[in-house]
């Protein structure tokens, strides 16, 4: 995971994933006159190719708003772990491109050196942060504060017992604000359109809070009746790829369990051969969209070779909730391109009733949690720029 101060104790509460919806009003309303003033024409002029840079949670937002930047802005953007950006991709970048790079804390070393590298290679930068004065925002042109301080007791997107749940949801619409923003400046959106784009990360909250209302106690009594397994594959495509990601992380963060994300055509290809009857729980997440036909083919195959499907899909969406074993639906109906900001809502819910249920494994001595947090914080926070960026 990427940021959190709290992951090694307490759990999560349901009303902390509700709060998503307050937060996502809250970030709405405070970023986007940051963003009118940060993206100019000015800066984007001759821009041929945006990269979106994280990790963890934060790289799982880039992945996730690809298709609204493919979309709306209609620049080419790669989602890049920043590891894979600044060792790898930052030599051969094109000119006039822009590194955009997330971490809520600001202070995780491999996204600084994303920014390092950009410099270093001549691209502009803008920084998605919680926090303004840290060194990820010291090393970038541009700064966006995504916090909502206020909202602190109740949600604090520094605790680990939040999950980061706050820290997905803030970044992620930061990202799209960008995208709509750009798209304005392009002329690929009419400002009708933007301001039906801004409409829909509104609209998000609301479905949100009745997506937990709707589903609360039928996850709770699916974590129940498998809160003795130890494995579950979560399958996505296109931007569901990342809900997917990002409800593997949940598992491995509360109840220390092992999810497995998977791109929703490569489970044919691999974990297919891992298919039981009885023990192999499959979620898929399929919003209506591109790639829904072959999230149905896919639930047939599993259940073929006795595997359990659980879909997350549109209320309305009668034949693949017919066809799973369970569904888990959403309550509200989005572009493609804006689900992840509501079909996360089932995933979260699952991995806190599973950590409530079974608590997480224990350690033994000399291990223990403060052990780990300590191990994690060093290996996140305190690793080494690479001398290249120094």
């Amino acid at each position: 995971m990427d940021e959190s101060r709290d992951l090694f104790q307490g759990t999560m509460g349901i009303h902390q994933v509700n709060e998503q919806s307050r937060l996502l009003r809250e970030v709405v309303r405070r970023v986007t006159p940051q963003v009118e003033g940060l993206i100019t024409r000015e800066k984007i002029h001759n821009l041929s190719k945006i990269y979106l840079t994280g990790c963890g949670d934060s790289h799982y937002v880039g992945l996730a708003a690809r298709l609204a930047f493919d979309m709306l802005a209609r620049i080419p953007t790669e989602p890049a772990e920043s590891l894979e950006f600044s060792r790898y991709l930052a030599d051969f970048m094109p000119a006039n491109s822009l590194v955009i790079a997330v971490s809520n804390s600001g202070e995780v070393s491999r996204t600084i050196e994303t920014l390092k590298a950009a410099h270093h290679f001549g691209a502009d930068t803008i920084a998605i942060t919680g926090k303004p004065a840290s060194r990820l925002a010291q090393a970038a042109a541009g700064t966006i504060v995504q916090t909502v301080p206020e909202l602190g007791e109740s949600w604090n997107p520094y605790s680990i017992g939040a999950l980061g749940l706050g820290n997905y949801t803030a970044s992620l619409a930061t990202l799209y604000l960008i995208a709509i923003r750009l798209g304005v400046m392009q002329g690929h959106v009419s400002p009708a359109e933007a301001e039906a784009a801004l409409g829909h990360l509104i609209e998000a909250a609301q479905i949100i809070e009745q997506t937990v209302a709707a589903n609360n106690e039928a996850v709770l009594e699916f974590a129940r009746e498998v809160w003795h397994q130890d494995t579950f594959f979560i399958l996505g495509g296109g931007p569901s790829y990342a809900v997917a990601l990002f409800a593997a992380a949940k598992l491995f963060e509360q109840p220390h369990a092992n999810g497995v994300p998977q791109e929703l055509e490569e489970w044919a290809h691999e974990q297919y051969f891992l298919t039981r009857p009885g023990t192999t729980h499959i979620f898929v997440i399929a919003p209506p969209g591109r790639s829904r036909d072959r999230a149905l083919e896919q639930i047939r195959g599993a259940q073929d070779m006795g595997g359990s499907v659980i879909a997350i899909c549109d209320q309305d969406d009668e034949e693949m909730q017919a066809l799973a074993d369970r569904a888990f639906p959403i309550y509200g109906a989005l572009p493609e391109a804006f689900t992840p900001l509501t079909y996360i809502v089932p995933g979260q819910l699952f991995a806190t009733h599973l950590h409530q249920l079974r608590g997480r494994p224990a350690l033994f001595p000399p291990y223990d949690l403060e052990r780990l947090r300590e191990v994690n914080f060093r290996q996140i926070f305190r690793s080494r720029l690479w001398d290249r960026y120094e």
